[in-house]
């Protein structure tokens, strides 16, 4: 899973395997280390709540999602899901969550990622 913050704003891109992870099992998440005992873990979690949101505490981002969103996305020709959260003093918190599709130049990295729509396009 990839993470992306810019300003107020967060989006996670997911691979094949990790959409089917978190429709399987409604929880997601990747870590990334700054040195011993130092890391930050950014997680994707189903919930019953009826739009996107996010909290951070412990070092640990998490975004949530809807549950009833999570199946269709998983099965189906759909990109993602955005929405906005008040982050109070009043600033807004943009959230993205999409699917991770090969750039059309491949790069080695990019291992269980979506085929890109415009792959076979003339």
């Amino acid at each position: 899973m990839k993470l992306r913050i810019q300003g107020d704003s967060i989006r996670l891109r997911l691979t094949q395997p990790e959409v089917a992870h978190f429709a399987a099992d409604g929880y997601v998440e990747g870590t990334a280390h700054f040195g011993p005992g130092r890391t930050l873990t950014y997680a994707l979690r189903s919930s019953d709540a009826a739009e996107l949101s996010a909290e951070f505490g412990d070092d640990t981002l998490t975004v949530f999602a809807p549950r009833a969103w999570v199946a269709p996305w998983a099965d189906s020709e759909r990109v993602g899901f955005e929405g906005t959260q008040n982050a109070g003093g009043g600033c807004t918190l943009a959230l993205l969550v999409e699917k991770d599709f090969e750039c059309l130049h491949k790069r080695p990295d990019e291992e269980g990622a979506f085929p890109h729509p415009l792959a076979d396009a003339p």
